[in-house]
């Protein structure tokens, strides 16, 4: 059991505000498509410009080439 007040998860961005929760990876997105790679992250409270909260672009200069798209 934890003392009042203690947690065993770690990560809450702003411990004064309920709603902001843990931190997240986000996905640097090149082309804009909403999609990033998997090769170049950031861990942080909210989306950085730049980047996604999907990953899986295979073509991150081609904002037409994406996951659940395919190579048209």
């Amino acid at each position: 059991s934890w003392p009042t007040g203690y947690t065993d998860k770690g990560g809450d961005c702003d411990d004064t505000k309920p709603n902001l929760t843990v931190l997240k990876t986000y996905y640097r997105d090149v082309d804009g498509d909403g999609y990033g790679v998997s090769s170049n992250t950031k861990v942080h409270c909210g989306r950085p410009s730049g980047y996604a909260e999907r990953k899986g672009d295979c073509k991150d200069n081609d904002p037409n080439i994406h996951p659940g798209r395919g190579e048209g």
